[in-house]
C-alpha cells in the first residue's frame, strides 16, 4: 500500500481544503497518480503550527492535473465525523485568535432570491420564509423574465417552477448553466413533477435540488440557504457534461445507471448516505464496486456490494466522468446487473411477505 504525507503550511490553507474537500470526504493528493485507480493508500495529514498528525485511509478514484501538481482525487474511507469536528474546532480556534477584537458582530447573511412562478399563490407561499428572514425577494412569471432579471442583477439562488409559458424551467436551466455569469447560481425546482425520468433529466441538466409542491416555506428557505453555502465553499460549479449530482430520494441509482448506459458514459458514482460506496462503470459495463463500511465490504462479494448501493433509498449520488481505469470485478453489463438486482430484490420481498 502506498503512503503519502500532506503538510498544511497555514491555517488558511487547511481551512480551504477542509471546506472544499474534507467535508465531502475527498482529498486531492499530489503524486498519487503513481497508484492505480481503485487501490488504497495510507495518508498522513500534518496540521499547521502544532505539527499534529492525522492518519487516514484513502481510495484512489481518478488521476488528474491540478494547480497543486499532478496527482489523484482520493476518497477518504475511514474519516469519522468526530475527526472532522476536531479539525473544524482546530481551524476555528486559530482563525478566531488571529482576528482583531470587534465590538459589533457582522450582520447575518441574507439572501437575494429570485422566485420564478406564474401562480401568484405559490409566489407568495414561496416568499414567506425569505421575507421573515429579511431576505431580498424578486419575482418573475416565466423563464424569459427570470433570465433577464438574473442577468441584470445576479441572485444568490433561483427557485423555479417547471411548467410555465414562453420559457419553461427546462429552458431556463439550460440558459443559466450555459451563461458564464450565471452558471454558478444554485437552481431549485419547485414542482409537482412525479416522474423519476423528469427528475433525472433535471439533475442531468444541472438542477441542484427539487422541492415538491405543496411545500413548507421554512423547508424551502433551509434548502436554499444550504445550497448557497455549499456553492460558496467550492472553487467552481460542477460541469454537467462531466458531473451529475442528485438526491437518491428523488432519483434511484438504477435510473442513473440506465442513463449512463444509454449515453455510453464512463466514470465513478459516489454514494454518500446510510450506505456509502463507489461504483465504476465504462461504456455500458459495470466494472467494480467498493463499500466504505470495511466490515460490510469484507463479507460481501463484488456483486453483493453493488446490490447494496443499488438498494440505497437515501443519500446523495455524484457521477464523475473519467476513464474508469479499474479492474473488471463485476464482469457484467449494466443491464444485466440491474436485472439481477431486480430479481434478487423481488425474491427478498416475497420471502419477507
Amino acid at each position: 500500500m502506498g503512503e503519502f504525507e500532506l503538510r498544511f503550511r497555514t491555517i488558511a490553507e487547511l481551512a480551504e481544503v477542509f471546506t472544499t474537500e474534507l467535508l465531502q470526504r475527498r482529498l486531492f493528493v499530489p503524486g498519487a497518480d503513481s497508484v492505480h485507480e481503485g487501490e488504497e493508500i495510507a495518508l498522513r495529514l500534518v496540521l499547521p503550527e502544532t505539527q499534529s498528525v492525522l492518519s487516514a485511509l484513502g481510495l484512489v478514484l481518478e488521476h488528474r492535473d491540478d494547480p497543486r501538481g499532478r496527482g489523484a482525487d482520493v476518497v477518504l474511507i475511514d474519516l469519522r465525523d468526530d475527526t472532522l469536528a476536531l479539525i473544524e474546532q482546530f481551524i476555528t480556534e486559530r482563525l478566531d485568535a488571529s482576528q482583531p477584537e470587534v465590538d459589533i458582530s457582522p450582520p447575518e447573511r441574507q439572501l437575494d432570491v429570485l422566485i420564478v412562478e406564474d401562480d401568484s399563490i405559490f409566489q407568495e407561499q414561496a416568499a414567506t420564509a425569505f421575507r421573515r428572514a429579511g431576505d431580498r425577494v424578486r419575482f418573475a412569471r416565466d423563464g424569459f423574465e427570470a433570465l433577464a432579471a438574473a442577468l441584470r442583477d445576479k441572485p444568490d439562488v433561483i427557485l423555479s417552477d417547471v411548467n410555465m409559458p414562453r420559457m419553461d424551467g427546462w429552458q431556463l436551466l439550460r440558459m443559466i448553466r450555459g451563461n458564464p455569469k450565471l452558471a454558478s447560481v444554485p437552481v431549485v425546482f419547485t414542482t409537482q413533477l412525479s416522474s423519476e425520468r423528469d427528475r433525472l433529466r433535471g439533475y442531468q441538466l444541472g438542477v441542484d435540488d427539487y422541492v415538491a409542491k405543496p411545500f413548507r416555506p421554512i423547508e424551502l428557505r433551509t434548502r436554499a440557504e444550504r445550497l448557497v453555502h455549499r456553492r460558496s465553499t467550492v472553487a467552481a460549479p460542477p460541469d454537467s457534461r462531466t458531473t451529475i449530482r442528485g438526491d437518491l430520494s428523488q432519483v434511484s441509482l438504477p435510473s442513473v445507471l440506465s442513463l449512463l448506459e444509454l449515453e455510453q458514459r464512463s466514470g465513478s458514482i459516489d454514494v454518500n448516505g446510510p450506505v456509502r460506496g463507489v461504483l465504476w462503470v465504462a461504456r455500458g459495463r459495470a466494472l467494480k464496486c467498493r463499500l466504505w463500511d470495511r466490515k460490510a465490504a469484507a463479507s460481501a462479494s463484488p456483486m453483493q456490494s453493488a446490490f447494496a448501493l443499488l438498494s440505497a433509498k437515501k443519500g446523495e449520488f455524484v457521477f464523475t466522468a473519467s476513464d474508469a481505469a479499474v479492474d473488471d470485478e463485476l464482469s457484467s453489463s449494466i443491464t444485466a446487473l440491474l436485472m439481477e438486482h431486480a430479481r434478487v430484490s423481488d425474491e427478498l420481498d416475497r420471502d419477507a411477505g
